[in-house]
């Protein structure tokens, strides 16, 4: 089994771009090419994504577009199965993700589908400074289960695919409006490091360490000629690009990036765990390894009405 980062395969792709895409050849890519070279030889195929205003995140599905993916990387395929993780709200991404997927894999059967629900990652909407939302020991059980679901029907002979729901509906107006509602990121200069951490980690690679001198962006190289006494490097966000994914808030090291709009600099980030699942030899009793940045707390997700009474920290 391989495993890939697809925000990582996003950013190197450059798939984030709201204009046209540069010509790239992915196979240079040194992750790009491990990835096709599996998906190549791959019987089952498994996508997901975070959800963001009822759909997957923007331009996410982009990753398994013909024009970016040729049709020859597909040919052993015979299985496929998408996921979800989403916070306050459950949403039918699940089922656009299928639906996106089934069109690219059309002679393999869907093995079924799981919208997980985590602790908010969304900084309007997490905890205060000090603070962490537990995560329900119901929700990491599901996973285990959906693993055995996938494999009974894989070695069922009966098995004829799952169904997902098919929606013309278009969401890409609620995104939009919510993606305005939340605001800008801002930096504070006086509180920023200039580590690089938000510029390694945007998967729209809207976050670039820029050097300015007295306040003011040196954008020319004449710009130079004065010396490079006094140029400092400050991540400088492209407002265009950013999709408000909040990788950059929750990865700074000091806490120097904000949703200015709803005073995330008064609230926690998240750090969420990996989850790994190991089998036991002796009783092949399953095991949950959790290893992560924060530490895993068990117990109730919060409920949506105290989640919306965060807005007003």
């Amino acid at each position: 089994v391989r495993t890939f980062d697809g925000l990582e395969l996003f950013k190197t792709a450059d798939l984030g771009n709201q204009g046209v895409r540069p010509e790239t050849d992915l196979t240079q890519i040194e992750i790009w090419s491990q990835f096709l070279n599996s998906l190549q030889t791959a019987n089952i195929f498994g996508f997901g994504s975070y959800t963001f205003a009822l759909k997957p995140a923007p331009y996410v599905l982009r990753i398994i577009n013909e024009s970016v993916i040729d049709q020859q990387y597909f040919q052993s395929i015979k299985y496929f199965f998408s996921f979800t993780t989403h916070g306050s709200i459950q949403s039918k991404a699940i089922d656009k993700i299928a639906e996106h997927m089934n069109k690219r894999l059309n002679n393999a059967k869907f093995l079924g589908k799981i919208d997980f629900h985590c602790p908010e990652n969304y900084p309007p909407l997490l905890p205060k400074i000090g603070e962490q939302d537990k995560w329900d020991n119901n929700e990491i059980v599901r996973l285990r289960s959906f693993e055995d679901d996938l494999i009974k029907r894989i070695y069922d002979p009966d098995f004829k695919g799952e169904k997902f729901a098919v929606s013309n509906k278009d969401l890409t107006v609620t995104q939009k409006e919510k993606y305005l509602s939340y605001g800008t990121v801002q930096v504070d200069c006086n509180v920023c490091v200039k580590c690089g951490v938000c510029e390694r980690n945007c998967p729209y690679n809207a976050i670039k360490l820029k050097d300015y001198k007295d306040g003011v962006l040196i954008d020319n190289i004449n710009d130079y000629d004065a010396g490079a006494e006094g140029v400092v490097k400050i991540p400088t966000v492209d407002q265009e690009r950013c999709q408000l994914c909040a990788r950059c808030f929750n990865k700074c090291p000091k806490h120097a990036i904000n949703f200015v709009k709803y005073h995330t600099h008064l609230r926690s980030q998240y750090k969420g765990p990996e989850l790994k699942f190991n089998r036991v030899s002796e009783d092949e009793q399953e095991r949950i390894d959790i290893h992560g940045e924060q530490p895993v707390e068990f117990g109730k997700l919060p409920w949506l009405p105290s989640l919306m009474w965060r807005n007003f920290i």
